[in-house]
Parts: C-alpha cells; sequence; structure tokens
C-alpha cells in the first residue's frame, strides 16, 4: 500500500467493498477496495495539511474463510489506483470461494505478506525501514487484518506510527544530508519490531518483540532545508516507546546527534500518528517531547 504525501494522522480503516460478486458465465467477480481517510490526534502541533492511503500497483490480500481455508487476491502489477482499486478476480474456484460475501465474518483478510503458520497468521514489522519521504511509509509495511460486514471488508491495525521531523540551520541548508536514523527504546524489553500474529480468524491478537531497535537509511542522502523539515515516519507495534528513547541521527559530516524523549508521552497507540516536534541538526542538542 502506498501512502500519498501529506499524511499527519492515522486513524486508517480500510474498507473493501465487493461491488459485483455475482458469477457469470466466464466465471468472473470483481470488487473494489475503498479506504477510509485519515484523521490526525497529533498531540504536538496542528494538522497543517491532511493526506490519505492509497492501494499500490501489486497489492496483495490474503484471504480466509470460516474453514480456515485461504485464497491471496492482488491488484494489477501496473497502474494508479488512488483511494479505491478493483480487484478482478477470474476462475470457478476464486468465484466459489468467495459465495459468501453476503454472510457477516464469513471471511477475514489480512495485509501485507501474510503468511500461514500453523493455526496463526504472520506478519512481519522489520528491524530495518525504508526511508519513504513526507510523513509516508514503505509499502507493504503496515500490518492490517479485515472482517467481511456483506460485502465489505473493514480493516484494522494493531501497529502505529511515530514520525521524527529534521531540520538545519538557514546557513546549513542545502548542505548537511542524513545518512540514516537509529530509533532505540530506553527499555530493552521495549521491543520495536518483532512479528504480528493472528488467528486465522482475526482474533487473539499477538507480538513476538524481536529488538529495541529500528534503523531507517535513505537509498541516498536526506539533504536537509531550513524551512522544511524532513520527514522520517516509523511503523511500530501497539505500546512501543512507553519506555521512553533515543533518535540518533547520522550526518554525512560524520556527526551523529542524539535526542531523547521521555518515557510515556509518546506510546504508540494503534492507527494512529505520533507527530514530533521537528528537531534541528548543526546546532546544539535539544530534547524531543
Amino acid at each position: 500500500m502506498k501512502k500519498v504525501v501529506r499524511i499527519l494522522g492515522l486513524c486508517a480503516l480500510v474498507s473493501l467493498a465487493f461491488t459485483a460478486c455475482k458469477k457469470d458465465n466466464t466465471q468472473k467477480v470483481s470488487f473494489t477496495a475503498s479506504i477510509t481517510q485519515p484523521t490526525s490526534n497529533s498531540r504536538t502541533h496542528a494538522v497543517g495539511y491532511g493526506h490519505h492511503l492509497v492501494w499500490d500497483a501489486g497489492d496483495a490480500i490474503k484471504v480466509f474463510n470460516n474453514a480456515g481455508t485461504d485464497m491471496d487476491f492482488a491488484l494489477p502489477s501496473t497502474g494508479e489506483f488512488a483511494q479505491q482499486a478493483t480487484f478482478d478476480v477470474v476462475g470457478v474456484d476464486e468465484v466459489n470461494f468467495l459465495k459468501d460475501l453476503t454472510i457477516d465474518d464469513a471471511y477475514t483478510s489480512f495485509y501485507p505478506n501474510a503468511v500461514v503458520e500453523g493455526s496463526q497468521v504472520k506478519m512481519v514489522i522489520p528491524a530495518n525501514q525504508e526511508y519513504v519521504p513526507q510523513k509516508n511509509f514503505d509499502n507493504n509495511l503496515y500490518p492490517m487484518y479485515a472482517h467481511n460486514q456483506g460485502d465489505n471488508f473493514i480493516f484494522h491495525s494493531n501497529a502505529g506510527f511515530l514520525n521524527v521531523s529534521v531540520t538545519c540551520p538557514q546557513a546549513l541548508s542545502g548542505t548537511i544530508s542524513i545518512n540514516q536514523i537509529v530509533l532505540t527504546s530506553k527499555d530493552t524489553n521495549d521491543k520495536l519490531n518483532g512479528e504480528v500474529f493472528y488467528d486465522k480468524d482475526g482474533s487473539n491478537y499477538s507480538f513476538v518483540g524481536g529488538t529495541n531497535v529500528i534503523t531507517m537509511v535513505p537509498a541516498a542522502p536526506a539533504v536537509l532545508d531550513w524551512q522544511m523539515a524532513r520527514d522520517f515516519t516509523f511503523v511500530l507495534p501497539e505500546g512501543a516507546l512507553y519506555s521512553g528513547f533515543d533518535v540518533d541521527i547520522y550526518l554525512d559530516n560524520g556527526d551523529v546527534k542524539t535526542f531523547e524523549a521521555p518515557a510515556d508521552v509518546n506510546t504508540i497507540e494503534p492507527e494512529t500518528y505520533t507527530v514530533m516536534i521537528p528537531v534541528t541538526v548543526g546546532n546544539t542538542l535539544q530534547i524531543v517531547h
């Protein structure tokens, strides 16, 4: 799933609206995926601009029926799908699999890259996350689950986001860059990456933590501007950062700037952006709050 620029809050619910769930002589069925737009509950500053989630080419969902059988359904590998996308399903088995869409809770779906492990479904919040500009995050990163209500799937997540914004003094604008950012929770038991598990029916969420560190590395050094902050957005499990955290910013000149955030006030909430006040590098140390 790709995020259009200018996100500032997330209470993301994804609605899969199945618009043509009928068999025909060619055994085809189509459904549309409509994404409810995010809202903001930022505690640090007012929302200056809004933004929304969109489907990306090749996005795939794994759908389970109540018998525990699953099928994958994917968008075409090319195209622009914006806030609403159409999944075209072809084949007798696929159409028969979707025959109970008029029944509430007949199906459960997961996104992205869901794999079956025994009686459970696993997704991953990785320890290395790719930098995507402007309060954005990488495709196939944000774990979600859904139940059908009739021919709609409503997606929810037990993950949330931390947005760290970085700027520089005017005198250094355009001349200083970030090579990587490392997010580290204060308590080693405060896990920031790991494996997300659900039962196949979407119940019994659990998180098996990996480490208390996440690293984000831009594909090319992220050049800083004094007037417009660079935004680095991390996907994190709910409850993460309860112990407080450090942000280590590695600059292209070899300097490392460390900023601290206190415990409790920045604990990650599901389907929510926590947006930090911008910090300045190339200057004295500051405290994030």
